[in-house]
């Protein structure tokens, strides 16, 4: 006797139609939330590259990002440790917000999935930089802005990365439809 389930993944689907319950939900939460994780570490080895590069001290992004909770005046005094926490917090709820917005629009590619994560990352620019950054958070619009958009849309497309190939992994490694024979 053999059973097959209604919902099967496409081979190659990096995120299916809908979640298999509160499970396959909260392992699409997991994927973004360590995928975000390990992107946001690439992203600020990026901006310190280019900080260095530019001749600006390294820990400046980690200062500006301690003012989003120590207020812009305190840039000179923010603490870098606090900016690198807020860095890591952010970019896992980044992460798994991202994997909330893949599950709702239902991507079942792999390509779509990095496509729509690097409309996401150019999205997060503009939410952080431009809106965020006018508003309220002015030392965000003293960055370069050409790399930031480059920063945040490869944040995105690895987010997504990431969790594409870890759901690939995932559905290999504990198949939730088997046969059973």
């Amino acid at each position: 006797m053999t059973t097959h389930s209604a919902n099967k993944a496409e081979p190659g689907a990096a995120v299916t139609a809908a979640p298999d319950g509160k499970r396959e939900l909260t392992r699409a939460l997991t994927h973004g939330a360590v995928g975000g994780l390990l992107a946001g570490m690439v992203f600020a080895g990026m901006t310190m590259w280019f900080m260095a590069s530019q001749g600006v001290p390294t820990k400046l992004p980690l200062l500006a990002i301690a003012t989003i909770l120590q207020g812009d005046e305190s840039l000179g005094t923010a603490s870098p440790a606090l900016g690198a926490v807020s860095h890591v917090v952010l970019s896992m709820a980044f992460g798994a917000a991202f994997a909330m917005v893949a599950l709702r629009l239902r991507l079942r590619t792999d390509a779509m999935v990095i496509l729509v994560g690097a409309l996401y990352g150019a999205v997060l620019y503009a939410m952080n930089f431009v809106l965020l950054g006018n508003a309220a958070f002015d030392v965000f619009t003293r960055f370069n802005q050409p790399f930031q958009v480059l920063n945040h849309t490869v944040f995105g497309v690895l987010t997504a990365l990431i969790m594409a190939v870890w759901q690939q992994y995932s559905r290999r490694a504990n198949p939730v439809n088997r046969s059973v024979r």
